[in-house]
């Protein structure tokens, strides 16, 4: 079997034609077809690893635990009550969440709902009512993906199914004191219309979920980046670090663990935009400069030799001020494309931020490289040893661990709704 198939490979393998919008007219999406499909499906995920990206290249994983993340997911597969049901509508559309990532990211990931709507796909000599009721949900799913099957193919876009993390549970993912005593430090900077005890409770949460995404990305070699829903998120995420560099002394860290905002960039309202004009607009200077730069940025900031002792004055400073053209042009060619005209929304931002950190001096056969070595219990951890780590085998040399992340903050979804 080849590494380097899609999913698009898969359905004109068993469907045996391609898969555009001529193969709808022609396939009759029926029991049997869907029993080959699941099995193949569940033999491609099976053998499946996110491709490799460019170290600067941005590719959020829409988190399958905020709400965005989770919207195909809820509308394909579960249901409530004795039987399925499915009927298209506008929360059963892929592109609609797709397309402004689209326009800032060079790719994106998110969780495929098709490995689980195939599950109730088995062989049996006899046709079930569990089956036919999913039959309409398979159809309507695949020409969802016919919509995309380009940016399949050319891996813009990656779903991927759970088999990718391994099995592992979202209650695993604790608190430490330290962690709890930064979050509670948060709760008056932070505008939220919540009382006391409901942010405190809201945002221990989605510390949880920031942790649970860091593991996630560790578990993928780092093939995706963390994808924020609002701006909110990036302080707990670096009240999350404060506390990770409690963990050690002075001498041990050799980079301040540290949250820094890279780009903040205009935000477009793509639901007035096809998907047809997404990908073109892409290719537009103005976007396709964008890239490059943010490219660029965050290449620099994986593959930096030195260490940093302060990434808002070393580096991201200066990153913002380069970016701060690209959002120049952007806004621009709003102006200048009919397309885009009144698309802008000047009350949104987007936001493009890295994470670093790094400690060292510690022995390789010491307890603390035994935890951070220790990948089969990661998730039962605090997140200071949720990093990246590179060290030696001699027990009597230092080891140094490091951590670099970049994320993506789009979106205005109250922190309340996230599940």
């Amino acid at each position: 079997m080849s590494d380097d198939r899609t999913i698009i490979d898969v359905f004109e393998s068993v469907l045996g034609v391609p898969f555009d919008w001529r193969w709808t007219k022609k396939i009759p999406i029926d029991v049997p077809t869907t029993r080959r499909l699941a099995e193949e499906v569940g033999d491609y995920y099976n053998n499946f690893r996110i491709p490799e990206k460019n170290t600067g290249d941005l590719r959020p994983y829409l988190f399958h635990s905020y709400t965005t993340g989770n919207q195909l997911w809820e509308k394909y597969v579960r249901h409530e009550g004795a039987h399925y049901s499915f009927s298209p509508s506008s929360d059963s559309e892929i592109t609609p969440f797709l397309k402004p990532f689209l326009l800032y990211s060079h790719g994106i990931s998110f969780q495929d709902p098709l490995p689980g709507l195939l599950d109730y796909f088995r062989p049996s000599p006899e046709e079930t009512e569990f089956e036919r009721l999913r039959l309409p949900g398979v159809a309507q799913l695949l020409i969802e993906y016919v919509k995309i099957a380009d940016l399949i193919r050319h891996r813009i876009v990656v779903p991927v199914s759970g088999e990718v993390f391994g099995f592992y549970s979202h209650d695993q993912f604790f608190l430490s004191d330290d962690e709890k005593n930064e979050i509670q430090s948060l709760l008056p900077t932070l505008n939220v219309d919540l009382t006391p005890e409901q942010r405190a409770n809201v945002f221990s949460y989605i510390a949880r979920l920031i942790k649970e995404q860091l593991w996630l990305s560790q578990q993928t070699d780092n093939r995706i980046d963390l994808y924020f829903p609002r701006e909110s998120y990036v302080p707990i995420f670096q009240g999350l670090l404060r506390a990770a560099s409690r963990r050690y002394n002075s001498k041990e860290i050799e980079e301040p663990f540290a949250v820094g905002r890279l780009a903040s960039l205009a935000c477009l309202d793509t639901s007035k935009i096809s998907i047809a004009d997404i990908i073109s607009i892409r290719s537009e200077d103005a976007f396709n400069e964008y890239r490059t730069v943010l490219q660029g940025i965050l290449q620099r900031l994986q593959e930096r030799e030195g260490k940093f002792s302060d990434l808002e004055s070393e580096f991201a400073l200066a990153a913002r001020e380069e970016m701060a053209a690209c959002d120049d042009k952007i806004r621009q060619l709003t102006k200048k494309t009919n397309v885009l005209k009144d698309t802008l929304r000047n009350l949104d931002r987007v936001i493009i931020g890295g994470a670093t950190g790094s400690v060292g001096g510690l022995l390789a056969a010491s307890p603390e490289i035994a935890v951070l070595g220790a990948a089969a219990g990661a998730a039962f951890r605090p997140l200071y040893d949720i990093v990246r780590g590179n060290w030696t085998a001699s027990p009597s040399s230092a080891a140094r661990a490091s951590l670099r992340h970049h994320f993506m903050v789009l979106g205005a979804a109250d922190p309340q709704s996230e599940s």
